[in-house]
């Protein structure tokens, strides 16, 4: 399983910000110490000086430290998701075809989305669990291992995510040929509908689950509202339900 880089940065910028905290009380404190301490005249340094200077030394490695840990969670949750461009492997038309498998969502998960959440802020912890296979044609593969999928960590540019009428015109169309039927398999095929079936998935349209799924398949270039139910090369093979 790998660390969930967004609560991460957040621990990070926690411990930075008590660090500023604790340097803006000096700041408060700095005029009693220049009153109190006047200016030496035997040419030895001024306490209250020393303090200011320590100040503003704190100062700048926090900014520093910052930056660094900005830029270092970034990168590293970009280089994290497995998941980011995978529409950009196949061998050709057609191709490539994942399967995806959810293993775990977060809590509320099958909650009506929030504002903040609609808005596509989503907060960094929250996160699902996923795996997938990629076909890149009919007789290659290679399977993603279970991994946290985190769309605020792991997609750095804006994305566009679909209306409920878009996702299930894409997940009730059902295949007219070259499908498995009700059987849901991790391909090559696809299975006849591109989303279970069920009325534990009821709810999922119009959740908080859904804005991640958003989220994952704005991460690897798919993009429902413009491939409705023609294009089935994104499938989800299964995914906890409301009742699980």
């Amino acid at each position: 399983m790998t660390p969930n880089l967004g609560a991460l940065k957040t621990l990070q910028l926690n411990e930075m910000e008590m660090q500023v905290n604790k340097i803006k009380v000096a700041a408060i404190l700095l005029p009693f110490l220049l009153t109190a301490c006047a200016s030496p005249s035997n040419g030895e340094s001024n306490p209250a000086v020393q303090v200011l200077q320590g100040i503003n030394q704190g100062l700048g490695k926090v900014k520093e430290g910052l930056e660094k840990a900005s830029t270092t969670a970034g990168t590293a949750a970009a280089k994290e998701s497995s998941f980011t461009g995978l529409m950009n492997t196949g061998s050709g038309e057609g191709w490539p075809r994942i399967a995806i498998t959810i293993h775990k969502l977060p809590a509320n998960a099958y909650a009506p989305p929030t504002t903040q959440m609609m808005g596509g802020s989503i907060p960094p912890s929250y996160c699902m669990s996923v795996s997938a296979v990629v076909w890149t044609d009919a007789k290659t593969s290679r399977t993603i291992p279970e991994e946290q999928f985190c769309p605020t960590a792991h997609i750095k540019k804006r994305w566009v995510g679909y209306s409920k009428g878009e996702f299930l015109l894409w997940a009730g169309t059902p295949a007219q040929s070259n499908h498995t039927g009700p059987k849901r398999t991790t391909g090559p095929t696809p299975p006849r509908l591109l989303f279970p079936e069920g009325s534990k998935y009821g709810n999922f349209p119009n959740s908080n689950a859904s804005w991640l799924f958003q989220g994952l398949l704005a991460s690897i270039g798919f993009d429902v509202a413009v491939n409705t139910g023609q294009d089935r090369r994104v499938w989800v093979v299964t995914l906890p339900g409301e009742t699980d």
